[in-house]
């Protein structure tokens, strides 16, 4: 009993001392909660009256008014202010915890203090518990205060409470969880320290030396390892999980993209944490526990800790300025020794300085400067020559049970992306109720596609090996690559899924031609193309109906539940049988969206917020006739017949009559085009040589039908070149068609954007920009090449 009652009488007394604490702890959370609360509220309430003054030039979308606007904003606003959208309370935590730590535990740095303190006859296990425990009610309590002033404010302009009360609590647990954390750690850098200076040092190597380190072993494997891949790498992991800072922001990151209601579902990841800070406050008090008392005024409070983490520190400094000089020359080990010397001797010693306080000791303990030098080289050895096996990787048949491969130059993956729908304190834009989000081509692929042919995959990956074998000796010689005009890069992604549940990526660059083969059993086979393509995986049962585009217009092919099928059938089969050899040939003729249900509920969301008087239907303009569309190629003849008899609006050939006139922009440089202009006194710069037009209008003379017919034969619209990459192009001209009002079927007056194939350059562009095929620098000829 008298053990307890001494417990609370010191933390009162130390309470009475911690008064500034308290103070400066209301008044930044007064400003950071209950003043941003109310300064909101009266300008909502502001904004509320103009709504009502003057209704009708406010547009709150369908069945919404004036009141459910404000609610709504009102709940945006408490989520800004105790909820954990309220970035500044995160910030106020975190120097907070560093404040409270540093200063609960001042007196260690006197031995004065430290004589007096432990003089009293109180265990020091008890005085530890008693300053740490009053630094989390310094700010809890603070905390809780300003909470329930907030929740008044909101409360009388008119929020739920009850709604919010959950919310807020649960953003109170994340705030002290990642006080405790941030807490617990500074508190042990002050008990293994003696010295204000270097409290705050040790503070500054625990809470960013895990994170360091892990970016430089990051910065090792990206130098060293050529297949370095990021997608799991672990090293995002160590950064988080490594420091209480960067865990917390990432805690309140993940919060702040969940409604308040469902901050519970962050439970998964308090709990660990919070454990966390608690052993991290055992650690700190077993340290107080056994500090000598004679720490005071040393640098280090223990001097078995000196060694071990003037090495750990020694070494990785070492090792980054090593990389940072070899970086800048890969041939010369000159520099990359200097950088190694100069940082190993400079590091060393500035911290045997501040171990000692005395300048003298700037070479003192040259074993443990060898020692960190043998390690930081080993370290070095370690990635240079791939001792782990890193780029070589490839598992082993037994091991192996899939792989994903994704190919960016293939182009397989143009604008594809899925509704997803939004919270209710989504910003204006998503009145809707939805989200669009684009899908990433690499990302689908891992997440869909499964290879399981071993020996394709196993060759592609020797492909890979040694392409990185030859390129990683190009680098450390500062070699140019030796791929030449004729050679066709490829950026390839594989993972290796092992039958224990591991997964490994890896990058690969290869040149196509070479592996043309082997490119074309990868592109054969029926598993890539299904994690290839999305709509390899698509149902009849999901599908409603299917549109045609031809990239600036969109129009529905057929709704009809069989036709449907048939033709998402068709598409299924002649895309899975198309060829890479077919790819480098052809290109698309127009391009299929088969919208699946979830996509027509968004478009008709979509529809229903921008009209008035909705009809049940999306409005075709609603839908981009870019996203989501799949080519269609000339090769696809089952597609193409089920689209004829569908009654599709097939793409039309262009006739000289449906051109009012047409601009080809050439990207050449043209100095002769701009000579006359120069001698006309015209200011003409370098970038408008680099562009040079020709207008062609349709006034109706055979000599204008008859320039205009080349254009139109020679030209396929641009859009269809972009669906397929690998097929020759002409980049360095552009046409925009602009046609007549009978002939524009949607109305909009925007042109027709063109290209060419570089052998099918019409006749008046040859002439009108002298035109060299030999000399465009501008034409991409395919992946199968330039012909003779």
């Amino acid at each position: 009993m008298t053990s307890k009652s001494l417990f609370f009488r010191l933390m009162k007394e130390d309470l009475k001392r911690r008064l500034w604490a308290f103070g400066l702890s209301f008044l930044t959370f007064f400003f950071a909660m209950p003043v941003l609360a109310a300064m909101g509220v009266t300008n909502l309430e502001q904004q509320y009256a103009l709504w009502v003054e003057d209704a009708g030039n406010y547009d709150f979308g369908a069945g919404n008014t004036a009141e459910t606007e404000f609610s709504r904003r009102l709940g945006e606003l408490a989520v800004e202010s105790i909820g954990l959208e309220n970035v500044v309370m995160g910030f106020l935590v975190i120097t907070a915890a560093l404040v409270l730590a540093l200063t609960g535990f001042l007196y260690l740095h006197s031995r004065k203090q430290v004589d007096f303190y432990h003089s009293i006859p109180v265990r020091r296990e008890i005085l530890f518990t008693v300053r740490f425990v009053d630094g989390i009610l310094v700010i809890g309590s603070m905390y809780l205060v300003n909470l329930l002033f907030t929740l008044g404010i909101l409360g009388a302009a008119g929020a739920s409470v009850p709604g919010m009360v959950s919310g807020a609590l649960w953003t109170f647990l994340v705030h002290m969880t990642g006080f405790l954390l941030s807490y617990g750690l500074m508190t042990a850098a002050v008990m293994l320290t003696g010295n204000f200076f270097i409290s705050v040092l040790g503070g500054i190597v625990l809470f960013g030396y895990v994170p360091a380190v892990a970016v430089l072993f990051q910065g090792l494997m990206q130098m060293f390892f050529v297949t370095m891949d990021l997608r799991i790498s672990g090293i995002a992991e160590w950064i988080v999980h490594g420091s209480p800072v960067p865990y917390y922001v990432s805690l309140i990151g993940e919060g702040a993209d969940l409604p308040m209601a469902r901050y519970g579902e962050l439970m998964g990841r308090i709990l660990p944490a919070l454990l966390a800070g608690l052993v991290l406050a055992v650690i700190a008090g077993l340290l107080y526990k056994f500090r000598p008392s004679e720490a005071a005024g040393r640098a280090m409070a223990f001097r078995m800790t000196k060694a071990p983490i003037k090495i750990l520190l020694v070494v990785p400094v070492t090792i980054l300025m090593c990389l940072l000089f070899w970086n800048m020359y890969y041939e010369s080990l000159g520099w990359a020794a200097f950088g190694f010397v100069f940082a190993l001797f400079i590091s060393h010693g500035i911290i045997e300085i501040l171990y000692n306080f005395d300048f003298r000791k700037l070479f003192a303990n040259p074993v443990h400067l060898g020692i960190s030098a043998v390690l930081a080289l080993a370290v070095i050895g370690v990635f240079r020559y791939d001792l782990t096996g890193y780029d070589s990787y490839l598992p082993s048949e037994e091991k192996f049970q899939s792989a994903s491969v994704f190919t960016y130059t293939l182009g397989d993956f143009q604008d594809y992306g899925l509704p997803v729908k939004a919270e209710s304190r989504e910003w204006e834009t998503e009145q809707s109720g939805y989200l669009w989000k684009y899908m990433d081509g690499s990302d689908y692929a891992a997440g869909n596609m499964e290879i399981t042919d071993y020996g394709l995959v196993k060759d592609l990956a020797e492909a890979g090996i040694a392409a990185a074998e030859e390129s990683k000796a190009i680098r450390f010689q500062n070699l140019e690559e030796p791929a030449g005009d004729d050679a066709y890069m490829a950026r390839i992604e594989v993972g290796f899924k092992e039958k224990n549940g591991s997964l490994r990526y890896r990058y690969y660059r290869i040149d196509m031609k070479e592996s043309m083969d082997l490119m074309e059993r990868l592109y054969a086979s029926a598993e890539y193309k299904k994690g290839a393509y999305p709509v390899m995986s698509f149902h009849p049962e999901t599908t409603t109906g299917i549109y045609i585009s031809d990239g600036n217009q969109a129009s529905l092919v057929t709704e009809d539940p069989e036709m449907t099928a048939e033709l998402l059938a068709a598409y299924q089969e002649e895309l899975e049988a198309l060829s890479l050899t077919e790819r480098t040939e052809e290109i698309p003729v127009t391009a299929l969206r088969f919208l699946t249900e979830a996509e027509k509920e968004y478009l008709n969301a979509i529809s229903a917020f921008r009209t008035q008087n909705f009809s049940g239907s999306f409005r075709l303009r609603d839908m981009d006739p870019q996203v989501n569309f799949f080519p269609v190629y000339s090769s696809f003849t089952k597609t193409m017949g089920l689209l004829k008899e569908a009654g599709a609006a097939l793409p039309e050939e262009l006739e000289p009559e449906d051109v009012e006139r047409m601009e080809i922009v050439c990207h050449y440089e043209d100095s002769a085009f701009y000579k006359e202009y120069e001698e006309a006194g015209w200011e003409v710069t370098e970038a408008d040589k680099e562009t040079s037009s020709l207008m062609i209008r349709n006034d109706g003379t055979a000599e204008a039908k008859e320039q205009i017919r080349q254009v139109l034969e020679a030209g396929k619209r641009s859009w269809f070149f972009d669906l397929n990459d690998l097929a020759p192009r002409e980049r360095g001209f552009m046409v925009q068609v602009y046609l007549t009002p009978e002939a524009d079927g949607t109305q909009s007056g925007e042109p027709v954007t063109m290209g060419f194939s570089p052998y099918e350059i019409p006749e008046i562009i040859r002439q009108e920009f002298s035109y060299d095929p030999e000399s465009a620098y501008q034409a991409s000829w395919g992946l199968a090449g330039k012909k003779d």
